[in-house]
């Protein structure tokens, strides 16, 4: 055999622990860590960053605002029909009004409305009106001399109303 120079013997093209071989045109494989080196990050698109995951957002209370608009107009039909009521009743009378409903030996609140001067039903004209009396001052509250009855409305013990009437001119 004749002696050749070890640098002119063909060898095998050397590779590297973990890198791809290089092949003429094909893809280039990165490189796996070698023992005791840090894994490459993970793929990352560069000016982004992941995504979160949101909480969900508290669920909004339904009907808030109906059920206020709801008890607006509950409220609203209250007052007007306490108002309706009560539109007529006798503790109300000015002056001048006529009222009608009872006989004169049992004026009581609960039977008296207020009419038209020129109804039928027209059975007393109030010349006075007199409030924050208590019911043993009424009768001397009356200092108009066409009252005929006095009519006192409130609770007991304390001051109310005194209507002084006189009979209503047909």
């Amino acid at each position: 055999m004749s002696e050749q120079n070890p640098s002119e013997i063909p060898q095998p093209p050397q590779q590297s622990f973990g890198a791809a071989p290089a092949s003429e045109g094909g893809p280039v494989v990165p490189a796996q860590p070698t023992f005791g080196e840090a894994p490459p990050p993970p793929h990352q698109t560069i000016g982004t960053a992941p995504d979160p995951v949101a909480p969900p957002a508290p669920a909004k209370k339904k009907g808030g605002v109906l059920r206020i608009v709801i008890g607006v107009v509950v409220l609203l039909v209250a007052l007007g029909a306490f108002y309706f009521f009560n539109r007529n009743d006798a503790t109300k009378a000015k002056t001048g009004d006529c009222l009608a409903g009872t006989s004169t030996t049992e004026l009581k609140a609960e039977n008296l409305k207020i009419v038209d001067c020129t109804s039928a039903d027209a059975t007393f004209k109030v010349v006075q009106r007199v409030d924050d009396k208590l019911s043993t001052e009424s009768d001397a509250s009356c200092t108009d001399p066409a009252t005929l009855y006095v009519f006192w409305s409130g609770k007991q013990g304390e001051k109310g109303t005194v209507l002084c009437l006189a009979a209503a001119g047909k």
